[in-house]
């Protein structure tokens, strides 16, 4: 080393210069540490984002790793000093002379003589001296940002106008810096790496909370957290660092906010106190939006006199935004046009904060200028939003009436109930409408109690005492409206002759001229007829409610009223028609300008396809249903949502999942007191416990449910009584099951209800085949298959599992309907036989009598009771149950039972 480069290094901060180290802990980043090693052949590596966001560290383990080990690097740190160009070139030297001592031999004296040429001469001098390099290198300048000096901009800009072959540049900032980044982009020599790159994914979040910082969080934990932090690794570390030595791990999570200590405290040093004071008022100010435009920042933005006469060209709202993105100041743009962007999550958190804590006297005039924005601009949801923060019910009231059919429109029955759950009572209670709106949107949501109340409070003003005088209009629409909640509410509760009662006095109430309320009283009357069992009759309404509600806009009501004409077709076996009502009503919804958060349209057409075993495509309409559901709030799409994917579940023979999901079920329908829901869910439940084998706990439902093998037979209740006949069977109570299956047999072929008749056939024939009748076994099959083939029903037959298979093997070599029962026992062998033969070591299958004594024994009942029943001697009970014994691989009766349960034998 000469003399000069031993006094300018001997002058300069050595650690400036040194390549931060790597934790042995890291996460690994495969995907970012391949973009940096592909940056490598362009003249530019860009990583520009926020502070936290591990820029430093993801360079340092790339050079650190396979891909970056040994590739030369020179490494420079920058601060505020480096804003001197002489000073800036000097450490650039100094970093590359660590790489080869006379890497910048021509440059070096005129850095230091005593008058210093211009810096384009320096860069000049740079570039020829860098261009003698034999090899590759990279020159890092970490923390750009700091850099203001715009001749040291220049000068590398000049330098990537330039840059030797061999060399390359890296760029570590938390701001975009004033360099031809177009240019470079147009040239393709630039590789970008930002805030949305450099974020951890879930899985990157899971390895860095559980595995680096040496918690056992869980995969919700995880998840909460990193929606909560966006990924931004400072934010994740603090989390856990706040976490180490905590008992109740959830409750943090759930609470952790940017108003939390170590984020508060790093926010604010590293961004909110480097801002000018204008631009801390415009962030604080502005931190009351979920979302910000330039207009609606400068009506919400406080101005001062001061603000006015300034003439700086940062008081434009829309100029600050650019300026922030920019600068990387923790903004995140919602379009690709720079319009509309929205502050991070923790961000905004820390910025409400400080605005609550230094100008709470603003808080409610800044929501009520935001509200008025919004309104004036069409935006009513966002409107109402403000209007509540600001205290403002009065005009959040007139709002929401404004936006309230378009609401109920996409279903978003969830933001109404909000909204008018925030409004004081007494508020609501001034104005007949608010109470019916607010009824019915309880009404909905299953809080039939509730809804009561409203609905009551509405009625007053039917009286001629009442406080508010109402026009004969408006009362004509009170009546009619209290009808048509009152009527839902006693469909519910299973009172169907008041239901259609109701409805039906409404519908002659209604002015069909007034599409929209005329769909809706058509939409709840179809409801009252289809659940009474009139079929012809909820046709009919039902058909027009569909094209009453579509031509009013009411998207929403369309939808429930084809589900429920779907449904009215599943029942009557015509699977086909179905699934062209359901495609109709998808492609309705596809048309529409905003989401529609209803989902029966596509929960319903899953569960067609569920029932056609084409579960590949069942999955995916199941799912969409269910999280289309879960965000309207309609706690009824809700309920057929659970009951899809508990079906989806079944046939995909996850039975504890499926019983998990109609358990969620039961808790969406027990949210309505009385409601006929709850019954079926539960109905629902003792199905999969008998098919899971669960006689316990079917038969704990069989005591409970109030139904009895006597009971009236009707349409409310016969997807219970079936299973009411499946828990007979499998108690062995042959006798009582087939006496209960004639009788909903008769029931559903009386209106023509071919779905209930074939499962109810479907069942008569295992009832028969459980006792030994063959014949009359395949002669129920045969019926059941002759109504079921022209429309492809496969689970039914299916999900009965072992007995069906055995008897529709007995069918096929019987020449019953050949073609339909090969195809019944290649989606069998295609979708289940492999499993279950996996599980079946059996050298033979069980024979018909060892079958029919199996289900006696699994029954609870003796060898003598056995033998009683099947009209055998105790003796040749005993030589079956040894059969028995021997193919299951069983030791005892307990095993026995436990081992055919689990092939599906019962």
């Amino acid at each position: 080393m000469g003399q000069e480069e031993k006094a300018m290094s001997n002058s300069l901060l050595a650690t400036k210069l040194h390549i931060p180290p790597v934790s042995l802990k890291r996460v690994a980043r495969p995907r970012l540490l391949a973009r940096l090693t592909e940056g490598l052949t362009y003249s530019l590596t860009l990583i520009s984002a926020p502070a936290g966001f591990g820029k430093t560290t993801l360079l340092g383990e790339w050079h650190t790793s396979d891909e970056g080990k040994g590739f030369p690097l020179a490494w420079l740190s920058l601060d505020t000093d480096d804003n001197d160009p002489l000073r800036f070139f000097t450490y650039v030297i100094a970093a590359l002379t660590k790489l080869e001592e006379e890497i910048c031999e021509t440059t070096l004296p005129l850095l230091q003589s005593l008058e210093p040429p211009p810096v384009k001469v320096i860069v000049t001098a740079l570039i020829n001296d860098w261009g003698k390099v034999s090899f590759p290198f990279a020159l890092v300048l970490d923390d750009y940002h700091i850099i203001s000096s715009p001749p040291i901009h220049e000068a590398l800009g000049y330098l990537l106008d330039h840059l030797p072959s061999q060399m390359h540049l890296v760029i570590l900032t938390r701001a975009d810096p004033l360099l031809p980044l177009a240019r470079l982009r147009a040239r393709n020599q630039l590789v970008e790496l930002r805030a949305g790159d450099l974020r951890f994914t879930n899985d990157e979040a899971a390895a860095f909370l559980n595995r680096t910082m040496g918690l056992n969080l869980s995969a919700e934990d995880i998840s909460i957290l990193e929606q909560r932090t966006e990924g931004w690794i400072a934010g994740l570390q603090m989390a856990a660092l706040s976490m180490r030595g905590r008992q109740d791990l959830p409750s943090f999570i759930a609470a952790f906010t940017g108003d939390h200590r170590f984020i508060l405290d790093y926010l604010t040093e590293e961004v909110l106190q480097r801002q000018p004071e204008r631009i801390r008022k415009f962030l604080l100010q502005t931190s009351i939006l979920d979302r910000m435009s330039g207009p609606l920042c400068d009506a919400v933005v406080e101005r001062t006199a001061e603000d006015q006469l300034a003439t700086n060209n940062l008081l434009n709202s829309q100029m600050i935004l650019e300026e922030l993105e920019r600068a990387n100041v923790f903004v995140v743009p919602l379009d690709d046009e720079r319009r509309w962007y929205r502050y991070h999550h923790l961000f905004a958190d820390l910025l409400r904060n400080h605005l609550r804590q230094t100008q709470s006297h603003l808080v409610i005039e800044l929501h009520r200028r935001a509200s008025r924005w919004f309104e004036q601009n069409g935006l009513i949801e966002e409107a109402v939003r403000h209007a509540l923060a600001a205290q403002d019910y009065d005009l959040a009231r007139r709002l929401i009436h404004q936006i309230a059919s378009e609401l109920w429109g996409r279903g978003e029955v969830r933001t109404m109930l909000g909204w008018f759950k925030t409004i004081p009572p007494p508020v609501l209670r001034s104005q007949p409408k608010s109470c019916i709106a607010y009824a019915a949107s309880l009404t909905v949501a299953g809080q039939f109690d509730s809804a009561q109340v409203w609905l009551r409070h509405a009625e007053k003003f039917l009286y001629p005492n009442s406080d508010g005088a109402i026009d004969p209009a408006t009362a004509v629409y009170l009546s009619t409206t209290l009808d048509i909640y009152r009527s839902v509410i006693a469909r519910f509760s299973g009172d169907l002759t008041k239901a259609i009662a109701l409805s039906q006095r409404a519908l002659e109430q209604t002015d069909q001229d007034n599409a929209r309320a005329y769909g809706i009283v058509l939409l709840f009357h179809g409801h009252a007829q289809f659940y009474a069992g009139n079929d012809d009759v909820a046709n009919r309404i039902l058909v027009q409610a569909i094209e009453t509600t579509r031509a009013s806009g009411h998207i929403a009501a369309c939808l429930n009223a084809s589900h429920h004409l779907a449904q009215l077709r599943v029942l009557q076996g015509r699977l086909r028609e179905a699934r062209a009502i359901y495609h109709q009503a998808i492609e309705l919804v596809a048309q529409q300008k905003h989401p529609v958060f209803v989902g029966v349209e596509r929960s319903g057409m899953g569960q067609l396809y569920c029932e056609w075993n084409d579960l590949a495509t069942a999955i995916g309409y199941v799912q969409d249903g269910l999280q289309l559901a879960e965000t309207g709030g309609d706690i009824f799409f809700l309920r057929d949502a659970y009951i899809a994917r508990a079906r989806l579940a079944q046939a995909q023979g996850n039975l504890d999942e499926a019983l998990a999901f109609a358990q969620k079920g039961e808790q969406i329908a027990r949210t309505c007191p009385g409601s006929t829901d709850i019954a079926y869910l539960q109905a629902w439940q003792a199905r999969l416990q008998v098919a899971k084998g669960d006689l316990a706990a079917a038969g704990y439902w069989l005591e409970t449910c109030e139904l009895v093998a006597e009971n009236k037979v009707d349409f409310l209740h016969d997807f219970a009584h079936l299973t009411f006949a499946r828990i007979l069977l499998a108690q062995g109570k042959v006798g009582e099951a087939e006496q209960l299956l004639a009788r909903l047999l008769e029931s559903a072929e009386s209106v023509g209800r071919m779905g209930r008749v074939i499962e109810t056939l479907v069942i008569q024939s295992l009832a028969c085949q459980a006792k030994g009748d063959l014949p009359h076994a395949l002669a129920a099959l045969a019926r059941a298959l002759d109504h079921a083939e022209s429309e492809g029903y496969v689970r039914t037959f299916l999900d009965e599992g072992a007995p069906m298979i055995n008897l529709l093997r007995h069918a096929g070599s019987r020449g019953i309907a050949p073609q339909y029962v090969a195809r019944l026992l290649s989606e069998f062998d295609r979708t289940e036989g492999a499993a279950i033969t996996a599980k079946q070591p059996l050298i033979d299958p069980l024979s018909e009598r060892e079958l029919e004594v199996l289900r006696l024994v699994a029954a609870g009942k003796s060898n003598d009771e056995v033998a009683e029943e099947l009209v055998l001697a105790t003796g040749t009970v005993k030589k079956h149950l040894s059969n028995i014994f021997g193919k299951l691989n069983a030791q005892n009766r307990t095993e026995c039972v436990a081992r055919a349960r689990e092939l599906r034998l019962l």
